[in-house]
């Protein structure tokens, strides 16, 4: 019996066994990347953001919409035709016969055309206003992700540098430990020091291909190529530039230059003018038509045995004069529609002026953002410079004999880490700017250059 029970642990553990001489799964290979410009992911932004190229289809369509609208204002053509044979003792002989028919008709009054040739044109100023907010906001995003990607990579040169001096710290406490210096509990606390930071370096690496790999998603770039993963890789460094605000001045700009509220604008006069065509159903319509019917062969028609006295046989003929139409009453369906286009129109011109009066507030409270980044940032390059003056000193002690190697060390990890609060503050400056930007509209300016 109790070979029988070893034999299910013998198997397990051969399955252990083998698993462990198994040779180990093909790495992923890492991501190639490829330095871009600020300027160049705008423009490839521009020219392959698929949201974009959506927005300027758009532009096509309203041009289409825009010939709808005009077309109730131009003539009406018709045209019928119609061949074929006839037989029998009614027409005589019979034969093929043909007849063509068209009509003509042009509006002479129609209260709502006026109204519709300006709706034609609104609807492609609404699709250009909508390209406009979709640009500023695909641009929005892909400076913030450059960004992102500009903070998460210095982030990174940084703790790396950190866990250098850390591990050097682990070398130095183990020496020390090896010579009778120091306990165990130091080398213990250095190691504690430099695992405690693996997890944030981890999370830093992630932050930074996430922001690269939204950056190429922004930019319309393939994510893949020849097998490998190709992600962009911003050029240059956070660098700290401090911005003025004239809020007076930059409001009423605000105010005539954000493509979310031009756009609502041209949607309160789209409702507009459909409110006015809705009403033209209250007014007659006048209208020119003429119809003509052409008969090729009258033969086939006049050679018929008479049925009716001073029937006349069929031949060609013109007909042409005024039609008028006036639909006194509608039964509310003018009315109906009517009002429905007013409440639309007034819940747009009530969210235009929410808008138009939150703009100063936004300006103020970005204002008061600056004002507390740019604080921050001073006090931190104060704190710079004292931890750079204490590494000094530390140093110089170290080299006296009065401080230990893990002084200077932990001088120079707080030296370090002053560096990550100055990275922040340096990018929050940066988003503050670029939310500057979207707020007034300034986006816009690059909508204009060529797409590389």
């Amino acid at each position: 019996m109790k070979s029988l029970r070893a034999v299910p642990l013998c198997l397990l553990l051969a399955v252990v066994a083998r698993g462990a001489d198994a040779p180990p799964p093909p790495a992923t290979a890492a991501p190639e990347f490829h330095t871009v410009t600020l300027a160049d992911c705008y423009a490839q932004t521009l020219a392959r953001n698929p949201d974009i190229g959506k927005a300027r289809l758009e532009i096509e369509r309203a041009a289409g919409m825009k010939l709808v609208f005009t077309s109730r204002a131009l003539p009406r053509l018709g045209m019928q035709a119609t061949a074929g044979g006839v037989g029998g003792s009614l027409y005589g002989s019979g034969g093929p016969f043909a007849l063509a028919r068209a009509s003509v008709g042009q509006p002479l009054f129609d209260a709502g055309i006026p109204a519709t040739l300006r709706r034609g044109k609104v609807e492609a100023a609404i699709a250009q206003q909508t390209l406009n907010r979709t640009v500023t906001e695909q641009l929005h995003a892909t400076r913030l992700a450059y960004l992102r990607a500009l903070l998460c990579r210095r982030l990174l040169e940084v703790q790396r540098q950190i866990e250098s001096h850390l591990q050097a710290n682990l070398r130095s406490a183990q020496q020390r430990l090896d010579v009778g210096k120091v306990g165990r509990q130091a080398v213990q606390q250095a190691e504690i020091q430099l695992l405690n930071l693996k997890p944030q370096i981890s999370k830093t690496q992630r932050a930074y291909l996430n922001a690269a790999t939204e950056l190429a998603v922004r930019t319309g770039q393939r994510l893949e190529a020849n097998g490998r993963l190709q992600l962009p890789e911003p050029a240059g460094n956070l660098e700290y530039a401090r911005l003025q605000l004239d809020l007076e001045q930059e409001a009423a700009r605000t105010v005539g230059r954000r493509p979310d509220l031009a756009l609502l604008r041209e949607m309160i006069r789209a409702a507009e003018e459909e409110r006015r065509m809705v009403k033209a159903g209250y007014f007659p319509f006048v209208s020119l038509a003429a119809l003509s019917q052409y008969v090729p062969k009258d033969e086939v028609f006049l050679n018929r045995p008479e049925i009716t006295p001073g029937q006349e046989a069929r031949s060609t003929e013109t007909r042409y004069g005024v039609t008028f139409t006036w639909q006194v009453i509608d039964t509310g369906r003018v009315t109906g529609v009517k009002r429905q286009i007013e409440s639309v129109q007034r819940a747009l011109e009530v969210t235009l002026r929410r808008l138009e009066e939150n703009v100063p507030r936004e300006l103020a409270v970005l204002t008061h953002e600056l004002d507390t980044v740019e604080a921050k940032f001073a006090g931190l390059k104060q704190s710079a410079g004292e931890a750079e003056e204490l590494l000094k000193l530390v140093e110089t002690r170290v080299e006296q004999g009065a401080a230990t190697q893990l002084d200077f060390l932990n001088a120079q990890s707080n030296q370090l880490s002053t560096q990550a609060g100055i990275l922040q503050a340096v990018f929050e400056n940066e988003v503050a700017r670029a939310e500057f930007d979207r707020i007034t509209g300034r986006y816009l300016e690059f909508i204009e250059q060529p797409a590389k």
